[in-house]
């Protein structure tokens, strides 16, 4: 597979309308494992200064290489029970899933958290039935913790969850799967 040209970048303006659309698209959300609230353009702005307001968290537009249009989002937080294992997710666009982009985005993304020497673990909550995603972390090394399948209800529906955790740094002795 050749390596789909993608990268990280922050968010801008022109990003608002994908941003909006993605957000508002029930059924790409509730794959995600959230609810859909009907945001408008001033909400997504907003939720877009938070999550970039905050020194233990992180958040990158996943961007074209050529032509720096939006595709997706990556964002990731601190953990409160342990700040150097951080809560990750990521937000594809339909047409540019199954083509390498989310492999090639969390090798990058594992590539600038490392980088900070603080990020010693990633873990994430996905939806079992999200096959795509469950094949991409196992490839890139994430495990599956101790509470692997837990139900949680999106949308009014029960979905099955699995919970994964990746190393990006040795010698952490605790339990990164512990809830937060």
């Amino acid at each position: 597979m050749s390596n789909p040209a993608i990268k990280l970048r922050p968010w801008q303006e022109s990003d608002l309308p994908t941003l909006l659309r993605l957000r508002n698209d029930v059924e790409l959300q509730a794959l995600l494992l959230s609810t859909v609230r009907g945001s408008d353009i001033n909400d997504v702005r907003a939720w877009l200064e938070r999550r970039t307001a905050s020194k233990d968290a992180t958040f990158h537009i996943i961007a074209d290489l050529t032509s720096n249009e939006p595709l997706g989002y990556i964002q990731a937080e601190a953990c409160v029970d342990n700040p150097s294992t951080w809560q990750l997710g990521i937000c594809l666009d339909w047409p540019f899933q199954g083509a390498g982009r989310g492999t090639a985005v969390l090798r990058e993304f594992h590539d600038l958290l490392g980088q900070t020497g603080s990020v010693e673990s990633l873990r994430l909550v996905v939806a079992e039935k999200n096959i795509r995603a469950l094949a991409c972390y196992e490839r890139l090394g994430y495990r599956p913790c101790d509470r692997e399948v837990d139900p949680v209800e999106v949308n009014g529906e029960r979905q099955d969850v699995r919970h994964m955790v990746l190393q990006l740094s040795f010698g952490a002795a605790r339990n990164e799967c512990a809830s937060s």
